[in-house]
């Protein structure tokens, strides 16, 4: 009979074999034997599978992928025991101070856990600012404000907690249901499933720390474009990432009253982003590394507006051409992406004032 295990925390892996180590050995404090750690290795070319090896601990299971299987490698949280009740995600490259501490903290709160399919803490830069703050509230599961929560503190692939129950079941929903699940970003998705399921519950009790940002520049190679053919951040995979979106949304089956505030708030949302990532990208945040840095580098804030109005225009349709919505609906969705066109024509204005007044002062 296998032992029971309240806890798998789960780690996908690629190249990243010094971080890695550091976390694992921080991870092996913990004073307990219902918790396991779960290591899903993408085929890594570097000292990884030899660190792991060497680990003398009963707890760690450590699995090596015959290839990179990018975005997929999420599926890390079914390798856990069977036993398991709960499966944490964590990246390779974070750490959760006084793990041990943090652990007997919780214990209670995943032993009395109920109707739940989604826990989610908080993340914080090496700097100490906060990257994801979750909500303050429980959301009820399939709702429209839960679904918008989980798409807000979605981004980063860290401290998210998930019954070992309600995975096996989206995944095998999902097998037939949602093509699109692993094109990219596939923890988001894979949150959002989990909802339908269950209620979505804040854990302000789990912080995870981002160790280090060195390592962003390998993202590409971990595999984590999926099926785009460039870089995550970069205004055509940005679009292509949205039409997967919807079309995955159609899987869940929403009715309109859930579907409706859902994709206006993650037209809005995305409209925002187009601005930071920008100059992200014309930033030292963003250090040369690839040639299709350079080539964004080269763009004008003008392109990228133009690029992302023409994709939201493809989603509009494609979420017409999937849902059938009626003329009531479709207005919606055109005021929503008006309110873009006239952020974005604000945006550019702004710019150009500010790039006139420069130059007025130089001369």
């Amino acid at each position: 009979m296998e032992k029971k295990i309240l806890l798998s925390i789960c780690i996908p892996t690629y190249n990243r074999a010094a971080v890695l180590k550091m976390l694992v050995d921080e991870l092996l404090t913990i004073q307990s034997d219902e918790v396991e750690f779960v290591i899903s290795d993408n085929h890594s070319a570097d000292a990884t599978e030899v660190l792991m090896r060497s680990i003398n601990d009963e707890r760690l299971h450590y699995y090596r992928n015959d290839a990179n299987l990018g975005p997929e490698n999420i599926r890390v949280l079914l390798k856990a025991s069977k036993q398991s009740k709960f499966c944490l995600l964590i990246r390779d490259k974070d750490m959760i101070p006084n793990i041990d501490d943090w652990f007997q903290k919780v214990k209670p709160l995943l032993e009395l856990a109920e109707d739940t399919s989604l826990f989610r803490g908080g993340l914080l830069s090496p700097r100490g600012n906060r990257l994801v703050v979750v909500p303050r509230y429980k959301r009820t599961k399939n709702t429209a404000q839960c679904f918008i929560d989980v798409m807000n503190v979605g981004t980063y692939m860290t401290s998210i907690i998930f019954p070992r129950k309600t995975l096996e079941n989206v995944f095998e929903l999902a097998k037939s249901s949602a093509p699109y699940m692993w094109s990219l970003y596939g923890f988001i998705n894979l949150m959002i499933w989990c909802v339908k399921w269950g209620d979505y519950i804040p854990m302000p009790e789990l912080i995870v720390h981002m160790r280090t940002t060195k390592v962003f520049s390998d993202s590409a190679n971990w595999g984590g474009i999926g099926s785009q053919d460039v870089p995550y951040w970069v205004v055509e995979s940005r679009n292509k990432q949205n039409l997967d979106m919807v079309r995955m949304f159609k899987g869940l089956d929403l009715p309109n009253e859930i579907l409706i505030p859902v994709m206006c708030n993650a037209l809005i949302r995305q409209s925002r982003w187009v601005v930071n990532a920008f100059k992200a990208i014309h930033s030292n945040a963003i250090k040369k590394m690839v040639d299709v840095v350079q080539r964004e580098r080269n763009r004008s804030t003008t392109f990228w507006h133009s690029v992302f109005w023409s994709g939201y225009e493809a989603m509009l349709k494609e979420i017409n051409s999937l849902y059938g919505l009626s003329p009531v609906t479709s207005e919606v969705f055109s005021a929503t992406m008006n309110y873009y066109r006239q952020l974005c024509e604000l945006t550019e204005a702004k710019e150009l004032n500010a790039a006139k007044t420069a130059a007025a002062k130089k001369s």
